[in-house]
């Protein structure tokens, strides 16, 4: 999904014409207002300034507001022709007014075509990425609190050290590296590699679920190392905690300020190495 930035004329018109729409089928629902609130605070327009738009929009003229949106680049388009569509369903009711409506808008501002369910698939889609770009900004800036999401590095080729020896060659397969907020609501984050290749069963998993936390950060490198311990390994097994604990565990991983670029899982114990990465 498209990174999106609007400058304030360009957010006037957006709340303007969500307004029009709103107003289309004769009444202004709460949900509509909800919805166009949540989405002015994507970009950064406060509750207060909202609402000052909100009452400014009687005040824009028509043309006004048409010209500003042709103006824009076509991601931006993209997003006020998937805004308005799902304006439309959010209160439960699609009126042929709020059709009519969008059509128009569509044709005079040369809005993309689309659908009523590509407009909420857009939107959808929109807040996810939103919310996994906010938590890799977390995980990169050495946060250990992070927002709610996760964040999967794709990686197609790995290569395994032992005693920092590389053995075994590249390996190419693919492997997925999952790293989310910890999922038993401690601190930091809970990592797992999978193998996306293999469904259920032994090797779907190289490496189970490990509860890990950063322990420093970088301008290219964030390092995590594991915390706790397996308490069914320990507690039912009776395994030794020096194999129950997730001590053993850490990753490094690597990136240039804004994506990830390469992950490497650290066995510690075993002084093995396995670096996850793209080729």
């Amino acid at each position: 999904m498209e990174s999106l930035q609007f400058a304030r004329r360009e957010m006037s018109a957006i709340i303007t014409l969500a307004k029009a729409m709103a107003l289309a089928d004769g009444e202004l629902d709460k949900r509509e207002v909800s919805m166009m609130l949540k989405e002015a605070l994507r970009f950064g327009i406060t509750p207060t300034d909202f609402m000052n738009l909100l009452q400014k929009t009687d005040s824009m003229e028509l043309e006004e507001t048409f010209a500003v949106v042709a103006a824009m680049n076509n991601a931006q388009k993209r997003y006020v022709t998937a805004y308005l569509g799902t304006m439309m369903a959010v209160d439960g009711n699609i009126d042929d007014a709020e059709i009519k409506l969008w059509n128009f808008v569509s044709l005079i501002c040369k809005l993309p075509t689309m659908n009523i369910v590509d407009a909420i698939d857009y939107m959808q889609g929109s807040q996810e990425d939103e919310k996994q770009d906010n938590f890799v900004h977390n995980l990169l800036n050495g946060d250990n609190n992070p927002l709610e999401g996760s964040f999967v590095f794709h990686s197609n080729t790995h290569q395994r050290y032992e005693n920092y020896c590389p053995v075994r060659g590249e390996q190419r397969c693919n492997r997925d590296v999952i790293i989310e907020r910890n999922i038993s609501g401690g601190i930091g984050y809970s990592i797992t590699v999978k193998n996306p290749d293999i469904s259920g069963g032994w090797g779907s998993t190289p490496m189970s679920t490990k509860p890990m936390k950063i322990i420093s950060a970088s301008d290219d490198e964030v390092e995590l190392r594991g915390y706790g311990y397996d308490k069914f390994a320990y507690e039912t097994i009776g395994a030794p905690m020096s194999d129950a604990t997730f001590e053993n565990y850490g990753m490094t991983i690597y990136h240039d300020g804004q994506e990830i670029t390469h992950c490497v899982l650290h066995m510690i114990e075993r002084n093995v190495d396995i670096d996850y990465y793209i080729k």
